[in-house]
């Protein structure tokens, strides 16, 4: 049975409860650290055959470019493995989020309801399909993933709006040891409920290490006062070419493209912003650790020419 989905890839199942307490993420670009700390608690609960049901306590603390992010958040979410294949789940997300520190620009562009502390409640809705030769190294195959999520309504909360994501990925191999591998990730968000705007917390932001690697965090899309604004919609595409160098070393080069609207299901396939590069991969004992070197095409105005990413994971 697989233990991971692509929409919560690295979470391993367990028979009791976990606390992680995450100390600072690696920012995008070379050195530097956000303040991203939270407690995670997990529990598996008992469930039916061929259905889990998990138990998810966060509180996060997110300081981000424009704004300071503290986030709590209970989440039940029931997974049912249709085939070794196919995994549907649903869940409920309680949060209050309370901010701080917004970028007075901000706050002017979106208005205050889309920055005000509220509680959110939203119940989710997906599906995980992995048809790929392996699930932690794939060499052909493909991934899909889809979700849709209301919020507010009469789930209550002091927030109203959909929001859905689509993410597909294919790998295949090209000649002897050269492997290729793309992925396409779409997303759109609508106020509902008479709601004017997305909270800055929950709209779609694009550029960095996941996303398009050559620009900083968060750097693709609108910006005011040159902090990330974020958007309504969300394209982000990527092409890789892999291949060995040694047992646990690998290499690869990369093109990767993005964009952000400020339109509800107004797609910018025509202004996508690209980033290209080359990295290596090694794997070792606690997962694959990547390192990518990453030039943007056209970056904002007084950022580098250059970034370096680091994570521990596949990039897609």
């Amino acid at each position: 049975m697989r233990s991971k989905t692509l929409t919560e890839k690295g979470v391993e199942d367990s028979a009791r409860g976990k606390a992680n307490k995450v100390k600072g993420r690696i920012k995008d670009g070379v050195g530097g650290l956000t303040g991203d700390t939270g407690l995670q608690l997990r529990g598996k609960l008992q469930a039916a055959k061929g259905a889990r049901t998990r138990l998810i306590f966060t509180q996060s603390q997110d300081d981000e470019d424009g704004y300071d992010l503290l986030r709590t958040r209970i989440t039940p979410r029931l997974e049912w493995q249709a085939t070794h294949r196919v995994t549907g789940f649903v869940f409920h997300r309680s949060e209050y989020d309370e901010l701080s520190n917004v970028l007075p620009g901000l706050r002017k562009r979106l208005g205050d309801d889309a920055v005000s502390d509220g509680f959110l409640s939203g119940l989710g809705f997906g599906v995980d399909w992995d048809g790929t030769d392996d699930l932690l190294n794939p060499t052909r195959g493909f991934v899909t993933s889809a979700s849709i999520e209301p919020v507010g309504d009469f789930l209550g909360g002091d927030y109203s709006f959909v929001r859905g994501v689509w993410e597909g990925r294919l790998y295949f191999p090209i000649i002897r040891k050269l492997l290729g591998a793309t992925r396409l990730r779409l997303g759109a968000a609508e106020p509902t409920n008479g709601s004017a705007e997305i909270p800055l917390f929950e709209r779609f932001f694009a550029g960095g290490i996941n996303s398009v690697r050559g620009y900083g965090r968060r750097r693709v899309g609108p910006l005011v006062n040159d902090r990330p604004l974020g958007g309504r919609t969300l394209v982000e595409t990527s092409v890789e070419l892999r291949h060995p160098i040694t047992e646990n070393l690998g290499g690869a080069v990369f093109l990767d493209g993005g964009q952000v609207s400020p339109s509800s299901f107004t797609f910018p396939f025509g202004d996508l912003r690209y980033g290209a590069g080359f990295g290596v991969r090694y794997k070792s004992p606690v997962g694959p650790l990547r390192l990518d070197i990453g030039f943007p095409f056209r970056p904002p105005d007084d950022d580098q020419f250059w970034q370096v990413h680091v994570s521990l994971g596949a990039a897609f």
